[in-house]
């Protein structure tokens, strides 16, 4: 792979413009690392560092990155030349770079983890894939089953329970460690005012969270209702609340969905997102 350059960086003050110039050209598929970097740069130690970032070019032009940042702590990015991946895939394993998990672009990653796998003997998770959605139409308007209101830290400990629930419920093997970041992630979020709950007679029965505000977008996270409140319209009501803070925001709402989920797809399409691609998150085997 002697044709491709290899740039390693260690900290966010290293990264050329040149880079953000190359995830701009797709901003939707490369929201989530936007967003973490926008994160990490404004809240500085807050939610952890940027572990390194490494981009592979040829002849002065980036192909692929990606980013090692808590708490996936891979993504990667949109890829002009597939075979730009199979190049930081060599570069990776030959630094001894732990990969304990990946996020992005199907195609990207199921062929990052197909090569990992393959040098490297190393094996992941089968892909989970989601759906990146967009929202294009609000269709419905909220149907006041309860009352709306910012999680305070007197709910941490339940929501967190619920947090971890939710990632079990989809991701039934899913190492500690991915468990423990998105929770302390969650933990932040609440900090932050960014998580919300839903109440019915004085019980939480729902959340979400809004995270991000990059160019024209920001991200609804965290949806989750416990089984046993499932059916009532209770994550339709929360997600369309959701949907017009961020529309308050003058921002236009994306999120993710496991394509498995497919009451949760119900809900996203009723309130007027559509489907846009799909991306996959590969975690190491314990």
């Amino acid at each position: 792979m002697s044709i491709y350059r290899i740039n390693h960086f260690k900290t966010l003050e290293e990264i050329p413009e040149s880079l953000f110039l190359f995830l701009n050209q797709n901003p939707l598929s490369n929201y989530e690392t936007l967003q973490s970097l926008e994160e990490l740069k404004k809240n500085p130690g807050k939610y952890g560092n940027l572990l390194e970032c490494l981009t592979v070019e040829r002849n002065d032009t980036i192909l692929v990155a990606t980013f090692r940042v808590p708490s996936y702590n891979v993504l990667i990015s949109h890829a002009h030349d597939l075979n730009a991946v199979t190049a930081i895939v060599e570069y990776m394993g030959q630094k001894n770079i732990i990969i304990p998990g990946i996020f992005g672009l199907s195609e990207v990653s199921n062929l990052f983890v197909k090569e990992w796998e393959t040098l490297y003997s190393d094996r992941f998770q089968t892909s989970n894939d989601s759906w990146f959605l967009l929202l294009e139409h609000l269709y419905k308007l909220p149907k006041n089953i309860g009352k709306i209101h910012i999680a305070s830290r007197v709910h941490e400990d339940m929501l967190l329970r619920w947090s971890e629930a939710s990632i079990l419920e989809l991701i039934p093997n899913s190492p500690k460690s991915f468990l423990e970041s998105c929770k302390k992630n969650v933990s932040r979020r609440i900090q932050d005012n960014k998580v919300f709950i839903l109440l019915v007679n004085d019980k939480v029965v729902s959340m979400g969270s809004i995270t991000g505000r990059y160019r024209d977008l920001q991200f609804i996270n965290d949806v989750y209702t416990p089984p046993e409140y499932r059916c009532k319209g209770y994550a339709t009501e929360l997600c369309i609340e959701l949907v017009q803070t961020i529309r308050r925001n003058n921002k236009r709402p994306v999120l993710t969905v496991f394509v498995t989920n497919e009451k949760a797809i119900r809900i996203y399409t009723k309130i007027g997102f559509k489907q846009k691609f799909k991306v996959a998150l590969y975690l190491k085997q314990n």
